[in-house]
């Protein structure tokens, strides 16, 4: 399978949007950070993405998403690195995630699950905590410099 990972294009932004809703995943304010979202596209369908919302040195990853009959073949770990290579490009020190779904998977690639006062700040000030997300989400935190 042939997948080309490029950034987010205009013209993409709504099969984006479609892909995230497939999933129950927010995607109304993905226009917001489209310079840091990537896609994934196998003959030109849109089959996956990930973003960061950049704060300062720090960034939310988010939005990551691999449409159901491409996963379990390494679509989504080929997104992930590139994600977190872009993470480095922009100078992140820090990135964190919210989830209800991946806990397990993240914690392989090295997050870990914190709590409380141990959420970074930027975290609570993002949309995707203080709206999108359930209270129930786990927030998770990786070193990435």
């Amino acid at each position: 399978m042939l997948c080309r990972i490029d950034k987010l294009q205009t013209d993409d932004i709504e099969n984006a949007k479609a892909l995230l809703k497939e999933s129950d995943l927010p995607a109304d304010d993905i226009s917001e950070h489209a310079e840091t979202f990537l896609t994934a596209k196998v003959n030109n369908e849109l089959v996956g993405a990930v973003g960061l919302e950049i704060w300062n040195d720090c960034a939310l990853l988010r939005s990551f998403v691999v449409k159901e009959k491409y996963r379990n073949n390494g679509l989504g770990r080929e997104l992930y690195e590139k994600c977190i290579e872009l993470a480095k490009r922009s100078n992140i020190k820090l990135v964190a995630l919210l989830t209800t779904t991946a806990e397990l998977y993240f914690s392989k690639k090295g997050f870990i699950k914190v709590t409380g006062d141990s959420i970074p700040f930027f975290v609570k000030q993002t949309k995707e905590f203080q709206v999108y997300c359930p209270k129930s989400s786990a927030v998770m935190i990786k070193k990435v410099q």
